[in-house]
């Protein structure tokens, strides 16, 4: 049977180990990804938009890429780049930047002379930080009628975050008859 000051010892160091590591891990910072689908029900042919919001929560990112997928009777894929230059697949997919992350230079240092490049210091090159903003739209024209599953998935320095929004029904267009006399 143990006494209860050792006990009392082995929770008090167990509780130092568990706060010495919350300490070291420090804050947890997350990348939130946001994809809202304000038309989910639409006629094909029309161009419904979705709004992807990257928020970094304070983390610079070198670099990333951004992927927007249709999953449904006809899989549409559009890869770009954070500026929102199209990279693959994005035929009939469009993208506007509304809001984008500024640069950030993660170099230091210090020189001297006369304007000849002479000194001390490190470039760590460059980074972005804030957050991103795209509206997305996408000519339903050329799909067929059905349920589609949106996301986005960002590839953030190497790391994938991916995010789905709630479903896209597109419609066939309601049929015209023409009524002729005889």
């Amino acid at each position: 049977m143990q006494s209860p000051s050792s006990k009392k010892i082995f929770t008090t160091a167990f509780t130092i180990f568990v706060l010495a590591l919350l300490v070291i891990s420090g804050p947890a910072n997350a990348i939130d990804i946001t994809l809202t689908n304000p038309n989910k029900d639409v006629t094909r042919g029309d161009i419904p938009y979705f709004i992807a919001k990257i928020d970094p929560n304070e983390q610079q990112i070198k670099n990333g890429e951004l992927t927007f997928s249709l999953n449904g009777p006809k899989n549409v894929s559009c890869k770009f780049a954070l500026n929102g230059t199209p990279i693959s697949g994005c035929d009939d997919i469009s993208i506007s930047v509304l809001r984008m992350a500024h640069y950030v230079d993660n170099g230091y240092g210090y020189g001297y002379g006369y304007g000849y490049g002479y000194g001390y210091g490190y470039s760590g090159g460059h980074s972005m930080a804030g957050t991103f903003e795209y509206k997305i739209q996408l000519d339903t024209s050329g799909l067929p009628s059905g349920i589609y599953i949106p996301s986005l998935t960002a590839t953030l320095d190497g790391k994938p975050y991916i995010k789905e929004t709630s479903e896209l029904i597109v419609h066939n267009p309601p049929r015209q008859f023409k009524c002729t006399r005889h």
